[in-house]
C-alpha cells in the first residue's frame, strides 16, 4: 500500500546527484520525468497488477491502457512501449498461443492511441505475467483467488458475477484515458492522476497533500458499476480493500452515507478514470466537455 511503499523509499540511501532526473523518488509521481541530452523531456512508467480474468487478450488490453493511463495524467503522450510477458511453462503450442493473445490485446488497445510496441522480453514460469514499459510497464497474468482490484471482478472470480455483466465491465477497464486527458490540459488542470489501485480514497489524498487541501465526496455521485454497492453489502472485497480501508480515519462520513458507498472510494481499481483539480468556475464546463466526448 501507500504507506508501505512510503516507508520503503524513505529506508533507501540517498540518490546521488543527477541534473538530468526531474521528477524521481525525490518527489515520487505516477511517472518519472527526465532530460535527455538534446534538452527534450521524457515520461517513463512501469505498472503491474494481477489478472481479472482467464482470457489473456483482455489482460494485455487493459493492462495496456492503464499503462498509457500514467503518462495521460502527468500531460504527456504516450509514443512507444515494452511488452514483459511471462507464460506458464506448457506444451509449446499452447504457450504460443497465451503470449499471441496478450501481445494482441495489448496491440488493439496500442495502436489506436499511437503507440508503437517496440519490443519487450518474454520468459516462462510458475505464473503468467504480461508487461509494458511507456517506455515501461508490467502486468501479472495470474489468476489467484481474491487479489482483483475491485468487487465485481473479485465476484467474477468466485462465480458471483452473471454473465451479462461482465462484457461491459471488460469494456469500460479498456476504455483509454485520452479524451478525458484532451479536456484535463483544456480546462487547465492543476493536478492529476489516474485512479489504480489506491482507490479514490487513496489517490485523491495524494492530491490533498500535495495542494493543501480538502475535498468533499458526494456519495449519489459515485460512479459504480451495476451490482458493485450490492456485493459490497455482501463482504466482496479484493485483498487490497482493506490494506486502503486503513486510511478510513481520515474520512469524515456524514449521516446517511451507506456503509457501501464509504468501502466503494477505498476500492483498487484495476484500470480507472483521470481524477484531476480544476477550478471551481470551470467545474461545470469541464463536467460538460468530458460527457460529449464519451
Amino acid at each position: 500500500g501507500a504507506s508501505a511503499l512510503t516507508r520503503a523509499l524513505a529506508r533507501l540511501p540517498k540518490a546521488p546527484a543527477d541534473p538530468s532526473v526531474r521528477i524521481g523518488l525525490a518527489e515520487p509521481d505516477d511517472a518519472a520525468l527526465f532530460a535527455t541530452p538534446r534538452g527534450d523531456a521524457l515520461l517513463a512508467t512501469i505498472d503491474a497488477f494481477r489478472a481479472f480474468t482467464d482470457d489473456p487478450w483482455w489482460v494485455g488490453r487493459v493492462a495496456a491502457v492503464n499503462a498509457a493511463s500514467d503518462v495521460l495524467a502527468k500531460g504527456g503522450r504516450a509514443r512507444h512501449a515494452l511488452a514483459l510477458v511471462n507464460v506458464p511453462e506448457s506444451e509449446p503450442a499452447r504457450a504460443e498461443e497465451t503470449l499471441y493473445q496478450v501481445l494482441a490485446g495489448m496491440r488493439a488497445a496500442l495502436d489506436p492511441l499511437g503507440v508503437s510496441l517496440v519490443g519487450g522480453h518474454t520468459t516462462q514460469g510458475g505464473e503468467r505475467l504480461a508487461g509494458e514499459v511507456e517506455p515501461v510497464c508490467a502486468h501479472r497474468l495470474d489468476r489467484h483467488p481474491g487479489v482483483y482490484v475491485d468487487p465485481a471482478l473479485a465476484a467474477d472470480m468466485r462465480g458471483l458475477l452473471p454473465g451479462a455483466r461482465l462484457a461491459p465491465l471488460l469494456e469500460g477497464l479498456a476504455r483509454a484515458n485520452a479524451d478525458a486527458a484532451r479536456v484535463v490540459r483544456e480546462v487547465g488542470a492543476t493536478g492529476c492522476t489516474d485512479v489504480s489501485g489506491f482507490g479514490l480514497a487513496g489517490h485523491l489524498a495524494a492530491l490533498l497533500r500535495a495542494s493543501g487541501a480538502s475535498a468533499c465526496l458526494f456519495a449519489s455521485a459515485l460512479p459504480a458499476w451495476p451490482g458493485a454497492r450490492e456485493l459490497l453489502a455482501r463482504g466482496v472485497r479484493s485483498t487490497f480493500h482493506g490494506q486502503n480501508a486503513r486510511e478510513r480515519a481520515d474520512v469524515s462520513v456524514a449521516g446517511g452515507v451507506t456503509a457501501e458507498d464509504r468501502e466503494l472510494i477505498f476500492d483498487p481499481q484495476t484500470s480507472g478514470g483521470l481524477l484531476f483539480g480544476v477550478d471551481a468556475a470551470r467545474a461545470r464546463c469541464k463536467a460538460r466537455a468530458i460527457a460529449t466526448r464519451r
